[in-house]
């Protein structure tokens, strides 16, 4: 199994200068295997390689909106050619927190938190080989905790695959002011 690190001080370098999509794409980017950017783990590998970033848009200090699209290739499949709910349940992990990367902020969610809470509910199937579209909203980041909602939709038709809702706890250290 190769080593998992975590390249947080690169990801958070100049990040108050960063626009909102460039904050989501540094978190995209900011763990490395082996020396290799653009992975998280291994079986997650194809998930970065093909999720492209859609649309950001930041619609207060604590609410943010992202979307992705991804080409539901065979990897994501089950026995019935569909896209595996363990698959779903991944993706609307990485997204959703990604979501979270354009109202962070020294102090405020910087380190992405952990998650307390993944529901997903799933409404349909999601055929392999179609592009899909992974939406995901933070409704709300306070101090400690966030709540974000996800929808996997067919990007043919806009039709709703599954829907999640992600709750996660903050991990980042106070940030003291110098006096």
């Amino acid at each position: 199994m190769p080593k998992i690190k975590t390249n947080w001080s690169k990801a958070l370098k100049d990040w108050e200068t960063l626009s909102p999509e460039d904050k989501v794409r540094r978190w995209h980017h900011n763990v490395e295997i082996d020396g290799e950017i653009n992975t998280y783990q291994h079986f997650l590998k194809p998930l970065y390689a093909e999720m492209i970033l859609r649309s950001v848009e930041v619609l207060s200090k604590n609410t943010a909106r992202v979307v992705f699209e991804l080409d539901s290739s065979a990897y994501w499949s089950n026995a019935g050619g569909n896209v595996h709910g363990g698959a779903q349940a991944a993706i609307f992990d990485i997204v959703t927190t990604l979501a979270l990367a354009p109202i962070a902020r020294p102090g405020y969610w910087m380190y992405a938190g952990v998650s307390r809470t993944l529901n997903v509910t799933y409404l349909r199937p999601g055929p392999v080989g179609e592009k899909i579209l992974i939406e995901a909203e933070v409704i709300h980041a306070g101090k400690s905790l966030a709540a974000i909602r996800g929808v996997m939709k067919r990007a043919k038709d806009g039709a709703v695959i599954s829907t999640c809702e992600h709750n996660k706890a903050s991990t980042d250290p106070e940030v003291r002011s110098k006096i």
